[in-house]
């Protein structure tokens, strides 16, 4: 097998061979008319004569090797391609000769082209330009080839893409055909990418570079420059010994870059106590709110509005939009502190802001703004999602409390209960099967938004509005698992009474191990196992099937 150096003359490479050939050989005409115009004892004309002579030789010699095997291989360094080498040495040599100088450029850019169209590298992966989003971390499998047979230790190839910080180094790999390919993942950050114009094209640039070494397996040794003193066709002299270089760019990646999101909030007062809050949002997939009017972070749709109670000191609300590779988007709205004399706290029971019961006592206390005595029949009014639920009066102390009920709980629809079926064909120990429960309500469904304020007695409100947001769960009351069928396991409960499921929670029941004894002979039976789950808003339960075949 040939190991050196070389450039595989197939299909497209021997066609753009063959167009090399005819091209030399047609342009024998015009330079023997030139040799004869100007005499064949000039030394200029004695170099054209012998080349062009030497260049038919050649050109013949390589298409009959060709004609004998169409996969065939040509060297570079095969004495009829050094032959067509020197001729484009020549070509270089004479290009600014007054005489042969139009000539010799002529035959240089024929030889250059055609030469470099068999020994070019290559870009195989990504086959085709793709879109990407600019913000987005992604991968790009990048596969290339190098016309080249041997490389030596210092060789390396790398891909990267322009407009962006993104770079690899290449790995060398020779399949079990022979062919040998460059491939390496190229991660492009979304940082990186995030500044990019929309529409804006990236090439991926293959550069490769090392010395060219020629010789036996494991007896590889540099390649040297000719008697001349240049290079076979395709390396770069560098000192003492040739190089081979190599680069190619082709368009890989569109951006596609998302539309800025939008945001806009606003505060209008709507009496001595209360304020609404009204906000837009364009191109965002989430909004929330915040503010001290609202304990936390609140989860709201993209664009509504919302009553809120002023406080005692002005009070400055947030509203944070964002999507996915996009930056967050803010807006911020001030409502001013409450006018009046009374000053307002507002808390839940025992349970706090997460309970499970869907009625939940709230209270708070009143005081005087400067302190002092609370006047008798003073009454506070206690909403629910902007819905007052409830009027109670308030003691000498300045306490009240009210019970109110939750609009907004969880339903036993929310809940997704997993017990996976299970197939046993084999005896021995088997890994036990995962039982799960999920909350899967959202956030505007469980969410309930609590405000209370003193009550004028013509309606209006005489205080600030206190607020809080109390968010229902579920409490899991039980959980067992009961066996149906032939060869089934062993009925169990689980140890999760008591537990709360929060909304977007998961939590693990518990196992069921195998409990099915191994027999000495085959068996085949199909039992049921049976989750149940008794909840504080409702019970459910899932089946699964478990194929015992053991031959």
């Amino acid at each position: 097998m040939i190991r050196r150096l070389h450039a595989h003359v197939r299909s497209e490479s021997g066609v753009a061979l063959t167009y090399l050939l005819a091209a030399l050989l047609g342009l024998v005409v015009n330079l023997v008319a030139l040799g004869l115009r100007y005499g064949w004892d000039q030394p200029q004309a004695v170099l054209i004569r012998d080349c062009v002579t030497k260049s038919k030789a050649a050109a013949a010699a390589i298409q009959q090797t060709l004609a004998g095997d169409s996969n065939g291989t040509v060297t570079i360094d095969d004495p009829n391609a050094v032959v067509l080498q020197r001729c484009q040495a020549l070509a270089e040599q004479l290009k600014n000769d007054p005489a042969f100088g139009s000539k010799a450029g002529a035959l240089g850019r024929l030889v250059n082209s055609s030469l470099s169209s068999v020994g070019r590298c290559e870009i195989l992966e990504p086959t085709t330009p793709t879109v990407h989003i600019a913000g987005r971390d992604f991968t790009i499998p990048v596969i290339a080839t190098i016309p080249v047979g041997s490389f030596s230790n210092d060789f390396a190839a790398q891909a990267s893409l322009t407009g962006v910080s993104a770079a690899v180094g290449l790995t060398r790999k020779t399949g079990s055909d022979g062919v040998t390919t460059w491939s390496g993942n190229l991660a492009v950050s979304g940082a990186s990418s995030q500044n990019v114009d929309d529409g804006a094209t990236s090439n991926i640039v293959l550069t490769a570079a090392g010395t060219a070494v020629d010789g036996a397996a494991g007896e590889e040794k540099p390649i040297g420059p000719l008697p001349d003193g240049t290079c076979p066709f395709g390396l770069v002299r560098a000192g003492n010994v040739c190089r081979i270089t190599c680069s190619v760019s082709k368009e890989a990646i569109t951006w596609k870059k998302p539309p800025p999101i939008e945001a806009a909030l606003t505060a209008q007062v709507t009496d001595d106590a209360h304020a609404t809050l009204t906000w837009q949002t364009k191109n965002a997939t989430k909004a929330t709110l915040r503010g001290g009017g609202i304990p936390g972070t609140l989860t709201v749709p993209a664009s509504s509005s919302l009553p809120v109670g002023r406080l005692t000191k002005d009070d400055t609300y947030t509203l944070t939009a964002s999507a996915p590779d996009v930056s967050d988007k803010t807006a911020t709205a001030t409502v001013p502190a409450a006018v009046g004399t009374f000053i307002v706290t507002l808390s839940a029971g025992a349970g706090g802001d997460v309970v499970t019961e869907s009625s939940v006592t709230v209270g708070g206390k009143v005081s005087m703004n400067p302190p002092g005595p609370i006047p008798p029949g003073t009454v506070v009014a206690v909403g629910v999602n902007g819905n007052v639920v409830a009027r109670v009066g308030v003691d000498a102390g300045g306490l009240y409390t009210a019970n109110i009920t939750l609009p907004r709980t969880t339903s036993v629809g929310s809940l997704v209960l997993t017990n996976p079926a299970r197939s046993l064909t084999v005896c021995g120990s088997h890994p036990a099967s995962v039982v799960t429960l999920a909350n899967n309500a959202s956030p505007a469904a469980v969410q309930n938004f609590v405000n209370a304020a003193v009550a004028k007695a013509d309606g209006g409100i005489a205080s600030n509005d206190a607020s809080l947001v109390i968010t229902h769960a579920v409490k899991i009351l039980s959980a067992t698992v009961t066996w149906s069928g032939s060869c089934s396991g062993s009925n169990d409960s689980f140890s999760v009474a008591g537990k709360i499921l929060r909304q977007g929670d998961s939590t693990q029941l518990g196992i069921i191990p195998c409990g099915i004894t191994c027999p000495s002979s085959g068996l085949s039976c199909s039992p049921v196992a049976r989750v149940s789950v008794s909840t504080s808003v409702g019970s459910l339960f899932q089946d699964a099937v478990w194929t015992v075949n053991i031959p």
